[in-house]
């Protein structure tokens, strides 16, 4: 993760329009935050040993920080490169790095030739960073088809992929995070097998009270953000949208809806405005 650039990518190759994404329920009322509290805190205690105590007591893991001027984050580099130290993966003669038994730290990297070059260029860049740090990283991009067979026979190290955001309970997060679908759901694909987010996901599933299952969720997202499975990437917060000034909505929408197919409306004046101005035909 120390070797993802978010800053310098979102500056050199996004033109800036991103913002780092921390949270699986990113801006919303169940993002978690600080150390748990309340109702938050009394569930997680509930659920016993299989809870670690510094989920109890430490702050919601957060993306660390990167220098936007350059690629390659030195402080950065520097801290991954003595976690990979102090793991047992040391760097040989050739600079790559092994353990005690001299196998090579290496990772590859399946993405879909079909996609945008600007992911491809992110991709690219972050491979780069993982190889200073002396992992023998590699980028196998593929077809399709071929994407496709391998993402569902989970052949890779890494992939680009996603997991949706939550704002409510559902037997869809078993599917999603939980250890029973891990083997085969591709809404899994990092394949999280976790106690502790099935224990949270259970709970939710019991709650009787709107507070409860909301405190469960948040509990849930802290708990998805401890077991740090995926390297976050970004979020965009806003709808980009270009439209003919021929259409109203209400004053107030709802906060995760743009509402275009279901509650705007057309505006006969609007409209005679923009063919008056010679914008409309």
């Amino acid at each position: 993760a120390l070797g993802f650039n978010f800053e310098w990518t979102n500056e050199s190759l996004q033109y800036g329009l991103f913002k780092p994404r921390a949270s699986f329920t990113q801006d919303t009322p169940l993002m978690a935050t600080g150390t748990p509290q309340g109702a938050e805190l009394a569930l997680l205690e509930s659920l016993g040993d299989v809870v670690p105590p510094e989920l109890l007591t430490q702050d919601a893991v957060v993306p660390h920080t990167s220098d936007a001027s350059r690629l390659s984050d030195r402080r950065n580099l520097r801290r991954a490169m003595k976690l990979l130290d102090e793991a047992g993966w040391a760097v040989g003669d050739d600079g790559k790095r092994y353990n005690a038994q001299g196998k090579p730290l290496q990772l590859r990297f399946l993405l879909n030739s079909s996609g945008s070059a600007t992911l491809s260029a992110v991709v690219e860049n972050f491979m780069s960073n993982l190889q200073n740090m002396g992992i023998d990283a590699v980028l196998e991009k593929v077809d399709s088809s071929q994407y496709t067979a391998r993402e569902r026979d989970r052949d890779y190290d890494m992939v680009y992929d996603s997991y949706g955001a939550f704002l409510g309970t559902g037997t869809g997060l078993e599917q999603r995070y939980g250890s029973e679908a891990a083997a085969y759901s591709l809404f899994n694909p990092a394949g999280l097998a976790s106690p502790l987010v099935d224990a949270i996901v259970t709970a939710s599933l019991a709650a009787n009270t709107k507070e409860e299952e909301d405190a469960s969720l948040m509990a849930l997202d802290r708990a998805l953000r401890y077991e740090f499975f995926m390297i976050p990437t970004w979020y965009n917060d806003s709808f980009w949208t270009a439209y003919y000034d021929q259409y109203d909505h209400p004053e107030t929408q709802p906060a995760y809806a743009l509402g275009y197919l279901d509650f705007w409306w057309y505006d006969t004046d609007k409209a005679d405005a923009l063919r008056a101005a010679g914008a409309l035909r």
